[in-house]
């Protein structure tokens, strides 16, 4: 690839060192009566320091060392609030503390709860420190239907919750240090607002928190968010300028923004536009930014009905892996009927792509638009993806690929009724570098077809993000260890997803990329899924766990017995690992016993199905789980956040462990909930937990000192 470019700011105003305050006077909360105990409100204290720090024409309000509880915070002009080193703000949680105002939720203008933290109409603000902002999420997302789950959207005034942050017809504003976690909504908002710079700040939400995107610039201009973190339950950092009819008529782009130096870790993706885009969208630059787990990484998206221009738009130097699709420039984000090209149809165009390196991603691009209005004037130059899925070209015009490396298993290109199309250097391969060490990078546990599904097997599977479901073709992805770190020692990776779908990165792909790493031969495990989301309302589920995945599962494990020469591992030390509906299903694998038939015409089928151990991460089906004298040795852990089945489950799933004789180690780690994974903070370790246990059972020699 031709070197990236050197990154800069075109077309955006560069807003660096805004928000001096007036006075230079700091205003200690302690000094207003506010207390350092959680448990104890401080809101009067702290609107005491404000309203000081307002009657002084603007100051320092100075957040000390400590814990402290407080109600909605509103800033005043010439107002920094600084969070010092230590000190953690926590929000009530209470509906009654969050009076309505009129603003504008996912698009539409609406009234709904107050901000936590909010400013409205300021000039010269800043947030800044290394403290901490906690919005304790947690108490509103319980109170959401599962069915409603993630709908924060008119007509659901019970199920609206406060961004943590909301900025609002401001202008020169500066973010710089802080962490903000537990949003009970979206992170931090900047609406309607001007000449703002956000820096080295930090938005850390659950997984699976609802609608808790890191950073939307919406309707606002000359923006610039640089070296900022998010590990978050929606997309990461974005942009938006309204919804349908009321977008347009507002008729407030975002424009001259750029984001620069941002890591996601999480969410549904890294870099995003829309789909709420119906005032339109200008001038941006995504630059030199990275995703590791995200559902996409580049993701444009828009759909009939939103209307909107999505032009001039630059993403340059992005390094992706392990994410669903790497670029993603859809009009299809809901499906709605073919119309005439009107208001109601959105534009995507002018947008340029490059330098961007993506490894081990379900799609490398998706560029999909609309028979009437194509998705044109696009460049992508200088990428090396490598996936599963290649390139998929849909409704476009006047595109150009130049110096494009696809390395992917499956339609390296596919390009559907478009116009204009180049490809100027294009290579492509159909293996994936990096999957897989001496073998093949999947292996089909039955070649010919799984049985019952034998007349399916070639139906394509659905994939949104990271999820795949309408899975009638069982297989298993290979992760072997380098040479020089092998142990032996191999386990099959059942990622999770309700039996509904697959939940193939985090649960699947990053674990097993982790266990390589660390030696241990790796196979994530695509089983038939008992309650399949692909399965139409009301349709019957052809597959159960009983019979059909645990079949799949069993398959696997005798499938890498019997080729332990081939992959360099021990046959007896050949486990297995599940998470969440995939945990239920390792459990009902290592259960139930498993011996070969030693004259069975199929090799594979000689070999033994039961685990040789079982690691149960959070899994489902705790309560049964009932193991008896010479069941595989269990690793478990989960958050003690997690539902009830789980959190208080598992520990006596432990004690009956121990009480049929069975080794068993149980981990459980405060303050997390379902879903980690890999996710940083503190359950990260369980992995290398899971290893050390590894060692001390014997399925691994420790290395030498």
């Amino acid at each position: 690839m031709n070197p990236p470019p050197r990154l800069t700011a075109i077309g955006c105003a560069l807003v660096l060192g805004l928000a001096a305050t007036a006075s230079g006077r700091t205003f200690n909360i302690a000094d207003f009566g506010a207390v350092n105990d959680p448990a104890v409100p401080s809101t009067a204290a702290i609107r005491r320091a404000i309203a000081a720090c307002g009657a002084a024409g603007g100051g320092v309000v100075e957040v000390p060392a400590g814990r402290y509880l407080t109600g909605p915070i509103e800033m005043v002009d010439n107002m920094t609030l600084q969070v010092d080193h230590g000190a953690v703000v926590f929000f009530e949680t209470g509906r009654e503390n969050y009076p309505d105002i009129t603003s504008r939720w996912e698009g539409l203008t609406e009234r709904g709860p107050h901000p936590l933290l909010f400013a409205e109409g300021r000039h010269h603000i800043a947030i800044t420190g290394p403290g901490t902002f906690d919005g304790q999420g947690a108490a509103w997302w319980k109170d959401m239907d599962m069915a409603e789950k993630g709908n924060a959207r008119p007509n659901r005034p019970i199920r609206r919750r406060p961004p943590l942050v909301q900025i609002k017809d401001c202008d020169d504003v500066r973010l710089d240090g802080p962490t903000f976690t537990n949003a009970p909504f979206w992170t931090v908002h900047l609406l309607y607002s001007e000449h703002i710079d956000v820096g080295h700040c930090r938005m850390i939400n659950p997984p699976d928190s609802p609608n808790t995107d890191a950073l939307n610039a919406d309707s606002c201009r000359h923006v610039v968010v640089h070296d900022c973190f998010a590990d978050v339950g929606d997309d990461g950092f974005g942009i938006k300028s309204g919804r349908d009819e009321e977008g347009r008529k507002v008729g407030r782009p975002t424009e001259d923004v750029t984001f620069l130096r941002c890591r996601v870790a999480h969410g549904h993706s890294v870099c995003a536009i829309g789909s709420e885009e119906s005032g339109g969208v200008r001038h941006v630059r995504f630059l030199d930014c990275e995703g590791d787990g995200t559902d996409n990484g580049i993701r444009l998206k828009s759909m009939r009905g939103r209307g909107g221009v999505v032009e001039d738009v630059v993403a340059s130097n992005i390094r992706l892996r392990n994410v669903g699709t790497a670029i993603v420039l859809s009009l299809h984000y809901s499906e709605l009927p073919p119309e005439p090209f009107s208001e109601r149809t959105p534009v995507f165009r002018q947008i340029r792509i490059d330098h961007v390196t993506a490894e081990n991603v379900r799609q490398c691009a998706l560029i999909e638009g609309l028979a009437e209005s194509p998705v044109e004037d696009v460049e992508l130059a200088d990428l090396d993806l490598s996936g599963v899925k290649g390139v998929t070209c849909i409704h476009a015009r006047n595109l150009t690929f130049s110096r494009v490396n696809v390395a992917a298993q499956q339609a390296p290109y596919v390009e559907e009724q478009c116009e204009n199309i180049r490809r100027v250097d294009w290579r492509e391969t159909t293996a994936t570098p990096g999957l897989a060490a001496g073998a093949a990078a999947i292996v089909p546990l039955w070649p010919a077809g799984a049985p019952g599904s034998e007349a399916r097997k070639d139906e394509p599977e659905k994939a949104v993000g990271q999820n795949v479901s309408n899975i009638h073709f069982p297989t298993l992805t290979v992760f072997l260890p380098p040479a020089d770190r092998k142990t032996g020692c191999a386990v099959i990776v059942c990622p999770g997803g309700g039996h509904r779908n697959l939940v193939m990165d985090k649960e699947g792909y990053t674990i097993a990329r982790w266990l390589a790493g660390h030696g241990i031969a790796a196979f994530v495990l695509k089983y038939r899924l008992a309650k399949d989301s692909a399965t139409p309302p009301g349709g019957p589920q052809p597959y159960t766990v009983e019979r059909d995945a645990l079949a799949d599962a069993q398959r696997a494990v005798r499938l890498v017995r019997s080729r332990a020469a081939a992959w360099d591992v021990n046959p007896a030390d050949v486990g297995i690992i599940g998470f969440s509906a995939g945990g239920e299903l390792a459990a009902l694998a290592a259960m139930r016993p498993g011996a070969g038939d030693p004259s069975a015409a199929d090799p594979i089928d000689r070999a033994d199905a039961r685990p040789g151990f079982q690691g149960l991460i959070y899994p489902g089906g705790a309560e049964r789980v009932l193991p008896v004298k010479g069941a595989p040795p269990a690793f478990l852990a989960c958050g003690a956040n997690d539902r009830p089945g789980i959190a208080e489950e598992l520990p006596k799933v432990y004690l009956r462990f121990k009480a049929a004789g069975v080794p068993v180690e149980l981990h459980v780690f405060a303050g997390v909930g379902h879903g980690f994974g890999l996710r940083p903070g503190p359950s990260a370790v369980w992995a290398d937990q899971f290893r050390t246990w590894l060692e001390t059972e014997k399925f691994i020699v420790p290395a030498a000192p």
